[in-house]
């Protein structure tokens, strides 16, 4: 007899704990997803970083140019940015959504120590949604934010 009362508990239990589990298998899509595009995003900064120091040096000198520009380093600096978004220097589109060559930088740091860091900024961005809803108990809270990779070569 206290089977019978039993009956439909499990689905109630279920209807419960739902929710729960969709969320955290949303969570661990979501964090594997970040570890993912992060992981992409320092792969694609060595490669750039290994074109650059192969590049960057144009004359016979062994010094790299006093100012560091496409002009003095015969379009080394736009190819460089083609191999890191694309992994190619005839290609301009990027193997992550939303990463231009706007926002990838290289600098020769400290100054003459011909030492090249190329630096990448990506505003990540999650997949399910970008902005957390707080009904109106106050602002929603942004869910995205910036990844940074940067990657230092000796130019050669």
């Amino acid at each position: 007899m206290f089977f019978k009362k039993q009956k439909g508990i499990a689905v109630i239990e279920f209807t419960l704990v739902l929710p729960i589990l969709v969320l955290i298998i949303f969570l661990t899509v979501e964090f594997g997803r970040l570890l993912f595009q992060y992981s992409e995003l320092t792969r694609m900064a060595r490669s750039a970083g290994r074109f650059i120091s192969n590049t960057a040096i144009v004359n016979t000198t062994g010094n790299l140019p006093a100012v560091l520009s496409d002009t003095n380093c015969d379009f080394c600096i736009s190819n460089m940015k083609r191999v890191l978004l694309s992994g190619d220097t005839l290609n301009t589109s990027s193997n992550l959504t939303g990463l231009t060559a706007s926002n990838i930088s290289v600098v020769e740091f400290p100054a003459d120590s011909g030492i090249l860091v190329v630096n990448v900024s990506y505003d990540w961005t999650p997949l399910f949604a970008e902005k957390l809803q707080t009904f109106s108990f106050g602002e929603d809270i942004d869910l995205s934010f910036n990844l940074n990779a940067s990657y230092a070569v000796t130019a050669l």
